[in-house]
């Protein structure tokens, strides 16, 4: 009998040793990880930062803020994601490696942006997550393709642009493991396995209303009768009652909508996003909309009506994208 039970304990204490098991990571993979562990560099050409392959003369600390401009970056870790979070992550989510991620922070000359803390980058393979000890990835590039780290650098600036007066600002740039929930909230969370800073010089940053990162995007459907007619509708409407100082339609044309099972039209709608100052909050904010018309008596209605996701919520923008 008591070899049975000590059997059984040491199974028990086996299969949870093996569940917080760390993987085999790639470790240092050169004398320039070696040279910048648990640093971030900085580049302008994505080749510059090309794994095992850098160049170091051409790192960079100061970049100038500008449309074309371009911003790549390498971080060098001394282990994996998931082996950092793994020893320290509880429950049942931390046997999915869907939920291991790494989170960013960003300050502004010295400052910790409140809103950016925990900006979490979740969309990393398997193998990134459980071997990979160093990878790169962009703050600012203009190609389609996103890299590691732009949404979460772009997100950065939306919300902390009147921060970048004219002049030359530190930006420091932190990265950590995490673990998070179904929501992508944090559960638990490593400290800072590599950081970096450079200068960003602001002296040509102007906010272009048109850029739908920073501001509010490009108009595509130019009626200004109707965007007169949805300025007032949500000025006037239940629930908000706030005026609108700019009014985008992303839409070419209405769209009909149709009963799924009639074939009757029923209404017809477009997309728009409106800019607004909210007086009581003294910030600005944009949310996006449904504007819809119903179809009665064989015509459109002139009415506006607005439909939004409940979940999606308006978010704050600089004061200068709008027309004050």
């Amino acid at each position: 009998m008591k070899k049975t039970l000590i059997i059984a304990l040491l199974i028990c204490f086996s299969s949870k040793i093996n569940a917080q098991k760390k993987v085999v990571a790639e470790g240092i993979t050169s004398p320039t990880h070696q040279k910048y562990l648990n640093k971030i560099v900085f580049a302008s050409e994505y080749d510059d930062v090309k794994k095992n392959s850098e160049i170091e003369s051409n790192f960079k600390n100061e970049f100038d803020f500008t449309p074309d401009n371009k911003i790549f970056f390498r971080a060098y870790f001394d282990n994996s994601i998931y082996n950092y979070i793994r020893p320290l992550a509880k429950g049942d989510g931390a046997k999915d490696i869907k939920n291991y991620a790494i989170a960013f922070n960003f300050y502004i000359d010295n400052v910790l942006s409140n809103e950016r803390q925990n900006s979490v980058y979740k969309s990393l393979e398997e193998d990134v997550k459980k071997t990979w000890t160093t990878f790169r990835g962009a703050l600012k590039n203009n190609e389609k393709e996103v890299y590691v780290g732009e949404e979460k650098f772009e997100e950065f600036l939306a919300e902390n642009t009147d921060l970048l007066s004219s002049g030359k600002h530190k930006i420091k740039v932190e990265m950590y493991p995490v673990l998070i929930d179904l929501y992508g909230e944090v559960i638990t969370k490593f400290d800072v396995i590599a950081s970096g800073e450079f200068t960003l010089d602001a002296k040509k940053f102007m906010l272009d209303s048109n850029n739908e990162e920073l501001c509010l995007g490009k108009n595509v459907m130019n009626d200004n009768a109707l965007i007169k007619k949805i300025a007032t509708a949500h000025s006037s409407g239940d629930g908000f009652k706030i005026t609108p100082n700019d009014v985008r339609i992303f839409s070419s044309s209405w769209i009909t909508e149709r009963n799924k099972y009639s074939g009757i039209i029923e209404g017809r709608s477009i997309s728009v996003l409106v800019g607004y100052k909210d007086p009581k909050k003294n910030k600005c904010f944009k949310r996006y909309y449904t504007v819809y018309q119903d179809y009665i008596s064989s015509k459109f209605s002139d009415v506006i009506k607005f439909k939004w996701n409940e979940a999606i919520l308006p978010e704050k923008i600089n004061c200068k994208c709008i027309n004050l």
